[in-house]
């Protein structure tokens, strides 16, 4: 799925075959091959923002929460003597807002509350690296530094509470470790198949999603047009999810959960990269939660935007 994005924007190293779906000419009969081509030194700015909104039923009450998050990143180019493209990835904005029921909480890096562990975890995440190494079909090989960052929030909390580091990188995780690379970047390096395409049409991939509830899906992707070089594909994800087990808002759950996402990219065909995309996820079905089978529907706008600075 394009959970960007499911992204994630936006989800993941991805499965895919390239389908030989008729294709319609519209009087443009060329065939576009992306490749993922980047110069060094080159930088880009990257905003992700998610808006998530989940609603249960726990004994014949209903229970709303939202969280909205915005992350923005740094791309700089480096060179890589392999011939792989070398990412440097650079936290430069976080915030979360969370809603439940009459409860809210407001995190921010540029302004964390000393006494609120996830803001501190924004806080020092803020200015952090990760190095992400891509080949030329967008690939990613491998990330490092996310360790090091890891390691540098741990230390620093001076504590030796199991609980308390456990939940450091369980949140940690979702926001710079290698799972978050791969579920809310990889599609912006790979949107497009191996193979040529025409306008029209269309490949197909297996790719887990990026939410709060581990997602698997099936995601239909089609060219839709290219001007002045700007690609713009369409997306459309069918998610049967029964059987997995996630944390839920705390608790360990088993899901069966289905529902659909739909998503729209422009990519730029020189660099290979996505400049903009958009997905709408939709799911509902149950959850179980200490065994009590629970409603649930799920909405995520996931939206993601990169522009050159350099």
């Amino acid at each position: 799925m394009s959970y960007f994005f499911c992204l994630p924007l936006v989800g993941c190293v991805f499965l895919f075959s390239c389908k030989s779906s008729p294709h319609y000419h519209s009087g443009n009969d060329n065939k576009y091959h992306a490749k993922l081509s980047i110069s060094s030194g080159a930088k880009y700015y990257y905003t992700i923002t998610n808006k998530a909104q989940t609603n249960l039923s726990l004994n014949d009450k209903k229970v709303e929460t939202t969280k909205n998050s915005e992350i923005g990143l740094v791309y700089e180019v480096l060179r890589d003597s392999t011939g792989d493209q070398a990412l440097k990835i650079t936290y430069d904005k976080l915030h979360i807002a969370i809603k439940n029921g009459n409860s809210e909480q407001e995190m921010d890096a540029a302004n964390p509350n000393p006494f609120d562990l996830t803001g501190k975890l924004l806080a020092s995440i803020k200015g952090s690296s990760v190095f992400v190494t891509l080949n030329s079909k967008g690939d990613i090989l491998q990330v490092t530094g996310d360790k090091q960052i890891s390691d540098k929030i741990l230390s620093s909390l001076n504590t030796t509470d199991a609980k308390t580091r456990a939940t450091v990188e369980q949140q940690l995780s979702k926001l710079a470790g290698e799972d978050f690379i791969k579920n809310n970047l990889a599609q912006g390096f790979k949107l497009f198949p191996d193979t040529a395409v025409y306008v029209g049409d269309s490949w197909t991939r297996k790719n887990p999603g990026s939410s709060d509830i581990k997602l698997d899906g099936t995601t239909t992707y089609t060219l839709v047009s290219v001007d002045n070089n700007i690609a713009k594909v369409e997306t459309v994800s069918e998610i049967d999810n029964a059987g997995n087990t996630t944390k839920l808002m705390g608790y360990d759950v088993s899901t069966n959960i289905k529902g659909s996402q739909k998503g729209e990219f422009s990519a730029d065909m020189q660099t290979g990269l996505v400049t903009h995309g958009l997905s709408m996820l939709s799911i509902k079905g149950t959850i179980q939660v200490l065994g009590k089978e629970v409603p649930a529907t799920i909405k995520v706008t996931k939206e993601i935007t990169g522009t050159k600075i350099k």
